[in-house]
């Protein structure tokens, strides 16, 4: 019997151990090309550790059967037989899971370029919109100045109505179009900021003077101190855009409030009417949305995102909305 133990030991020596070392080279590879075919998320690092786990067991398993095999052959042979036929078995299944994983890792790696590919796709094709919609605006623009300053003839009454119509409507469509370059540049991550010290109540101030004669007089603003490191320009954008939101729907005065409480300052809009909703704040990627909010909610989607570059946030309440930025440190 001692040369049946023996030759298990030899078994385990020579032909069990080199197959450990080839199948768990081969298993991690597969792990590893998985995590990456994962974009290097959770599901892909728990399979990754998930394997590296399996290897250091069996590896575990395999040195003490081995040292004790080798010692004891008599004693040890009994136990070591059953693991050793465990450890075949371990090493066949951990063959089949990791190549079932790789090709999973394939497919998922084809799916994901694929997406890839659609997404840089479908921003080349806003930018090419847009910009194919700026260059006829120019001559329209230069068009409707010669209407406007008589060069063609007198405008009669009915003509300048028309014409002021004409001109408020080319200027919301260069917005909506400026708009929708800006979307796509924070889809991509390819908007910056430029902070600086600043004054929140002077960015209100500013967002709040450049609205409409109509609605700037209903926006009151609570004094208060409260310095903050932004970009002055994509802040007092992100105010604006929620300033807009909070007139339109406002039966009556816009209150805006300055509060600094947790570390964060607090911009808080309060008015009385309809609250904004979820879905004003979704990606104007959704054609039923954007039916529904036009540009507005483009505006929103750039405000929240160029908040979020801030390391901010902006959330609707009960009483309207409030957005949230660190503070100067």
């Amino acid at each position: 019997m001692a040369d049946g133990w023996d030759a298990l030991g030899a078994a385990l020596l020579y032909v069990g151990w080199p197959g450990l070392v080839l199948v768990s080279t081969f298993a991690i590879q597969r792990a590893v090309r998985f995590h990456r075919a994962m974009r290097n998320s959770a599901p892909g690092l728990l399979v990754l550790l998930t394997v590296i786990g399996w290897v250091l067991t069996l590896a575990g398993v395999a040195l003490v059967s081995t040292v004790y095999l080798r010692q004891s052959p008599d004693q040890a042979g009994p136990l070591v037989l059953p693991v050793f036929v465990l450890w075949a078995g371990a090493l066949v299944t951990v063959v089949w899971v990791v190549q079932r994983w790789g090709q999973e890792a394939e497919t998922l790696d084809a799916y994901y370029g694929e997406l890839e590919r659609m997404e840089a796709m479908k921003r080349g094709f806003i930018n090419h919109v847009a910009h194919e919609l700026n260059t006829p605006m120019t001559p329209i623009r230069m068009e409707l100045r010669a209407l406007r300053n008589e060069k063609t003839g007198p405008l009669t009454e009915k003509q300048t109505r028309a014409l002021d119509r004409l001109e408020r409507n080319l200027e919301r469509l260069a917005g909506l179009v400026e708009q929708v370059m800006l979307a796509s540049h924070l889809q991509a991550g390819r908007v910056s900021l430029d902070l600086e010290d600043l004054d929140a109540q002077e960015v209100i101030r500013a967002a709040v003077e450049a609205l409409p004669a109509s609605r700037r007089a209903s926006v009151r603003i609570e004094p208060a101190e409260v310095r903050l490191q932004a970009d002055r320009s994509r802040l007092g954008y992100a105010v604006q855009a929620i300033l807009m939101q909070a007139t339109e729907r406002a039966e009556g005065e816009v209150t805006v409030r300055l509060e600094s409480r947790g570390g964060q300052a607090h911009v808080v809009f309060e008015f009385q009417g309809p609250p904004l909703a979820s879905k004003d704040l979704q990606s104007f990627g959704d054609p039923e949305g954007l039916q529904e909010r036009d540009d507005i909610g483009v505006a929103l989607y750039n405000a929240d995102g160029l908040l979020r570059l801030h390391s901010g946030g902006f959330e609707a309440t009960p009483q309207g909305a409030a957005i949230r930025l660190p503070l100067r440190q």
